[in-house]
């Protein structure tokens, strides 16, 4: 009889920022898998999940997993997992891959790429500065 009290303390992980139920998370994307598409692995509660990476992806874009966050505190829903893609590009390459590059860039031409919209642009600025 009487009544029981726990007290449950969530332990951090440094591979999440929790926002309530969901979670969020970077994922390094090398810039050749952005560019033609592929897969990578995200960190996941309680396992790691594939995130697909769509051809032609922009450093920034992010993937939402729905149902791959933390269960909520009352009911049986679970918040989801968004997964921030981060394009890496190499900092060191050799004479021949440095010459690969400039002709690949000069084969596309500037209509290859996506084009930059100032109010995406500023509303991923406010999004960092909250």
């Amino acid at each position: 009889r009487g009544n029981a009290f726990s007290v449950v303390r969530v332990l951090p992980d440094a591979r999440f920022v929790r926002d309530g139920a969901d979670l969020h998370t970077v994922v390094r994307v090398p810039m050749t898998d952005a560019a033609i598409g592929g897969a990578v692995t995200a960190p996941g509660i309680p396992e790691d999940v594939e995130v697909d990476v769509p051809a032609g992806t922009q450093p920034g874009a992010v993937r939402v997993l729905q149902g791959r966050g933390m269960p909520t505190l009352r009911g049986s829903r679970r918040g989801d997992l968004h997964v921030v893609l981060d394009v890496a590009v190499p900092t060191h390459l050799t004479d021949e891959q440095r010459s690969a590059l400039e002709n690949l860039g000069r084969e596309l031409g500037p209509d290859a790429y996506a084009p930059v919209e100032p109010e995406s642009l500023f509303r991923r600025l406010r999004n960092v500065l909250r």
